[in-house]
């Protein structure tokens, strides 16, 4: 037992290290790299793994020495009464089977010769529950199966959460240009002023819908009714992630005059292409 013990010691931490040692960074489009979070939970997974598989190890290994010392501190103690034949301490001055009297032997070695001779009577049978080497041998096989259970449960987390990835087409996200129509989503919103919208986007961001609120209800901003969902809206200019829109056409100005007499700012990520551009 104590040979698997220290092998799966051995395996245990070289299995951390791996883990510890792994990258979990990817490489962005800007060249830069940024942590990935499904590699970060493999890398703590296949940690907690190598833990456990070298934290069983080590207990193995000190229980096997354990016992050994045990089972040696035993031998070495006890000697054959010279009248029953059976096992009594070396201090001991009158056998407790026969009651016969002995002379204590103190520091008397052990030797194979002078072991009392086991008799079948006597003899520790295998199918006993209580035979120390039967209960070594199911201690084995209970930390063996221990182990194979954790790698087992690391290979299939492993498998369920890593699929093979299967080589599609990436759907690209829309990226409106000057004099497009486009359709607002849900939820968009703008200002006639740059300032304002920057303002009512921050408290947007931060869930000050009341601030957020006073600011789109003025009449140079405005956020999408249901009403207004297929405005077509023609788009002016493009600045990095927003852009300026504003209605330019008849048709599209008759369902809202109101709204056409401005040009708003607002997220390029909030438009789609119109249907009828």
């Amino acid at each position: 037992m104590k040979g698997i013990g220290t092998l799966a010691l051995v395996v245990g931490i070289c299995w951390a290290v791996f883990a510890l040692s792994m990258d979990v960074s990817v490489a962005t489009g800007s060249g830069g790299r940024v942590n990935n979070l499904g590699l970060m939970a493999d890398r703590q997974l296949h940690t907690i793994v190598g833990g456990m598989i070298a934290l069983a190890g080590l207990l193995m290994v000190l229980l096997s020495g354990k016992g050994s010392a045990q089972s040696a501190t035993t031998a070495t103690d006890t000697r054959p009464c010279p009248a029953c034949a059976e096992t009594i301490k070396n201090a001991a001055i009158k056998c407790r089977h026969c009651g016969a009297d002995v002379a204590a032997e103190i520091g008397r070695p052990n030797h194979p010769s002078l072991e009392a001779p086991t008799s079948p009577a006597v003899a520790a049978s295998p199918n006993d529950p209580d035979s120390p080497k039967k209960s070594s041998i199911e201690f084995k096989y209970l930390c063996f199966a221990l182990i194979c259970v954790i790698i087992s449960a690391a290979v299939y987390h492993l498998t369920k959460a890593s699929p093979i990835a299967i080589n599609q087409p990436q759907k690209k996200a829309y990226e409106p240009k000057a004099d497009e129509q486009v359709i607002l989503g849900s939820g968009a919103f703008g200002c006639m002023s740059l300032s304002d919208f920057e303002r009512a986007q921050d408290h947007y961001n931060r869930a000050e819908y009341s601030a957020w609120a006073e600011i789109t209800a003025d009449k140079y901003c405005f956020f999408r009714r249901d009403g207004e969902a297929d405005i077509a809206w023609t788009v002016l200019q493009v600045r990095d992630d927003l852009m300026q829109i504003g209605i330019k056409r008849a048709s599209e100005y008759s369902k809202n005059p109101d709204l056409g007499k401005f040009n708003y700012w607002t997220l390029k990520r909030w438009a789609s292409p119109s249907p009828s551009r």
